[in-house]
Formats: structure tokens, C-alpha cells, sequence
């Protein structure tokens, strides 16, 4: 099989991020970004292993012969490329009397639909999701040593980061 580039692809977007300290001990941050990729330009060939039936993609086809597809992708999203993410965080640090610290950490994740393969198929597709994370921090006098409890996807939400089509499917 031939390597076939992308003709072409817009990506355009923006972020903003905030971090403010209302007081001592208290970090707040928040985070948003916009990210508008597509394939202007994004057509290919592949093999016709079925007969005509589907060239095994999201895309249509443009052309079908005995021997291939031409399959034209333009339009869509680039993969793992989420239209909006937004973050937001909490940390309160507490100074014990003995010179050490404890810093508790909450974080929210927040992601819109993205596809996760190069198929653009509807198996490929991770929903909206939110996810949250927690830790908590013991930091010894002098900063000597830490040691850090944390518990990651708090709410056991499946996240899918890559998916792909089986070959010759």
C-alpha cells in the first residue's frame, strides 16, 4: 500500500488561561480552548476487498472501481482534535506548626466529542466526557521530602484515546 499524504488542513484556535491566588494558601486556574481543525483537502485511495459493498470508513466514496476506492475525508475533523476543552483546579495549601505543609488538589477535565481514529467511523468516537482528579500532598520541613495521595478519574469514566479499524476488514 502506497503512503497517500493529506492535500490539506485549516487548524485554527485559541486558549485562555487563568491562575489567581484571592488568598494566601488558595490557587485557583481555569483553562478553555477552542480548536477548529479540519481537512480542507483529504482524499485517498484504497483497496476494493468486498466487492463494492464499503470502503470501510465514515467518508464517501467518489469513485468505486474493481480495484479500488477513491475515498474523499475533506470536511471532516482531524482526530483528536476536541472543539472545546476546558479545565478548572482548586489547591489550598495548610502550613502545619512543625514547618511542613499539606496541599489538597481538585481538578476538573471537560472535553467535547473527538474522533479517536483515522477511519472516522462511529466506534471512533469519544463522547463529551468530564473527568476529576484529587490529591493530596504532605510536604516535609524544608522541602525535604513529599509524599502525595492521588486519585486519578475519580468517577471510573471510560475514556477512549485510540481506536483502529482491523486490516483488511
Amino acid at each position: 500500500f502506497a503512503t497517500e499524504n493529506v492535500g490539506q488542513a485549516s487548524m485554527k484556535g485559541a486558549e485562555l488561561e487563568v491562575q489567581w491566588l484571592p488568598v494566601g494558601g488558595t490557587l485557583l486556574g481555569a483553562d478553555i480552548q477552542y480548536n477548529e481543525a479540519r481537512f480542507d483537502s483529504f482524499v485517498y485511495h484504497t483497496p476494493n476487498r468486498n466487492g463494492g459493498i464499503s470502503n470501510s470508513t465514515g467518508c464517501p466514496s467518489t469513485s468505486i472501481s474493481s480495484l479500488f476506492y477513491t475515498v474523499d475525508c475533506s470536511g471532516f475533523r482531524s482526530p483528536w482534535s476536541p472543539l472545546w476543552t476546558a479545565d478548572a483546579n482548586a489547591q489550598q495549601t495548610l502550613a502545619l506548626t512543625n514547618g511542613a505543609n499539606i496541599a489538597a488538589d481538585a481538578r476538573v477535565h471537560f472535553q467535547t466529542a473527538a474522533s479517536t481514529g483515522y477511519d472516522f467511523l462511529a466506534a471512533e468516537i469519544q463522547h463529551v466526557y468530564t473527568t476529576a482528579d484529587f490529591s493530596l500532598t504532605y510536604t516535609a520541613q524544608h522541602e525535604r521530602y513529599f509524599v502525595t495521595g492521588y486519585v486519578n478519574n475519580a468517577f471510573n469514566r471510560t475514556i477512549v484515546s485510540y481506536t483502529e479499524a482491523a486490516p483488511f476488514s
